[in-house]
């Protein structure tokens, strides 16, 4: 067996590709994911190398050649040859690694940023804002998630010391993740936030806001929410707190309009006041 670094364009990967016989079936998401990281620069020589047999078909690495084929950009990588086919049943047997090891291990950062609420929080806000209701419906690399976490510094840091230091109940929750979007969108101090959630989930009303119109989601939860289909429910969740949120914080006393045609609240990198922190 030889190794060799080689920078590996769309051509070369097809070629190799041409001979993938017997190899798992190919993960589009997967491909999709590692073509969008190449693309915007998050990919790199790492160590890992793709793996060929001495009849040069593919044991490991056809992920990898395929999103090089897909975002038509050539890496540079470690080749190794004439690999025993044998050695096929000992490839990519070892323990996956989370989002926190990998930020962790690579000393990109630390603290809050290998905080499993934190990523938590950060992937499901990417999910919601690139229009994913479902979490298998969009998966994330690590450096995805870090560079994601550091665009969005501000209310990562808010969220952790308001709401997850504190053992609030509603963290996980989706309309805790929309309202925390529609703050970042429409420059709202994320305390509004933090009250919203308590007066839905826990009957706070020591608030400055439309007290009504989280009633009015609480209500609905406590009422039809649970009835509904996941599927159903989800999509649900997601218009009803955009109605909500538009009307507590700027006092509409109208929460029965459809926030999808009446409210633009695509998220966007606007930082958060200092004062919300």
């Amino acid at each position: 067996m030889r190794v060799e670094k080689m920078t590996i364009t769309p051509e070369i990967a097809g070629k190799f590709l041409a001979k993938n016989e017997g190899n798992r079936k190919l993960r589009t998401n997967a491909v999709g994911q590692i073509a969008k990281d190449i693309r915007e620069g998050r990919w790199c020589l790492n160590g890992d190398t793709i793996c060929l047999d001495h009849e040069g078909y593919v044991l490991d690495g056809q992920h990898r050649l395929a999103a090089i084929v897909l975002s038509g950009t050539p890496v540079e990588t470690l080749v190794a040859f004439d690999v025993d086919r044998a050695a096929a049943i000992t490839i990519d047997t070892g323990m996956r690694r989370t989002e926190s090891d990998s930020i962790r291990i690579s000393k990109m950062s630390g603290g809050i940023y290998t905080d499993n609420s934190c990523i938590s929080l950060a992937k499901k806000l990417m999910q919601i804002q690139d229009g994913f209701v479902f979490k298998h419906q969009a998966k994330y690399s690590a450096s995805k998630v870090y560079e994601y976490m550091i665009d969005h510094d501000p209310i990562i840091k808010f969220a952790y010391k308001n709401v997850f230091q504190s053992g609030r109940s509603y963290l996980r929750t989706t309309s805790f993740v929309v309202a925390l979007l529609y703050a970042i969108s429409c420059d709202v101090p994320v305390s509004a936030v933090v009250d919203f959630c308590e007066t839905v989930f826990h009957n706070s009303l020591h608030t400055e806001y439309n007290v009504k119109a989280a009633l009015s989601l609480k209500d609905w939860y406590q009422t039809s929410g649970r009835d509904l289909r996941a599927s159903v429910r989800d999509e649900e969740v997601i218009r009803r707190t955009k109605a909500a949120i538009y009307c507590y914080v700027n006092n509409k006393q109208k929460i029965n309009f459809d926030p999808y045609t009446d409210l633009d609240i695509e998220a966007s990198k606007t930082n958060i006041e200092e004062k919300a922190l």
